[in-house]
């Protein structure tokens, strides 16, 4: 089986079909957590945290945007919402950042990938160095002042 990546879904129309079939699998982290390891990657060292927020830079209910087909200067909608939560429950297998060892486990049992000793070990090592750097990073606490400000600017990808 093949397996291809990408972080814009729309671009996948034209590589998958009713004869060249696809399944859509997501592994997500918290809202606040894109944005803040987002800021870390590109901004941290021109601005602070809370100038990123406030600036053009950030991008506000992304997951929901994509999965909408919706620019950033076009206005989210409940009915866009809807349509992005139907995509995830429907067509998606989704799963979460800090389970990310059970969710390799759910896909290899729904895909039957029948991983082998090397296979298990390689993703189980893979999925350990990036729960670790997960776990390392600084993000902020949930209900904190600056946790609020993301969860705000986030209103559709929080739900």
């Amino acid at each position: 089986k093949n397996t291809i990546v990408s972080s814009n879904i729309h671009e996948m129309n034209n590589v998958f079909t009713s004869d060249n079939r696809g399944r859509l699998f997501f592994l997500m982290k918290h809202p606040t957590h894109n944005e803040v390891d987002r800021f870390l990657r590109e901004f941290s060292t021109a601005m602070t945290v809370d100038q990123y927020i406030q600036s053009p830079y950030f991008v506000d209910n992304w997951m929901t945007r994509s999965l909408a087909n919706k620019s950033s200067d076009q206005e989210l909608t409940q009915e866009d919402l809807d349509f992005s939560m139907e995509v995830l429950s429907q067509k998606g297998f989704v799963g979460v950042f800090a389970s990310m060892e059970d969710y390799i486990e759910r896909l290899n049992l729904f895909f039957r990938w029948n991983l082998d000793d090397e296979q298990r070990g390689c993703c189980q090592f893979v999925s350990q160095q990036l729960y670790s750097t997960y776990m390392e990073t600084p993000y902020p606490v949930e209900g904190s002042e600056l946790w609020r400000k993301i969860v705000i600017k986030q209103k559709f990808d929080v739900q």
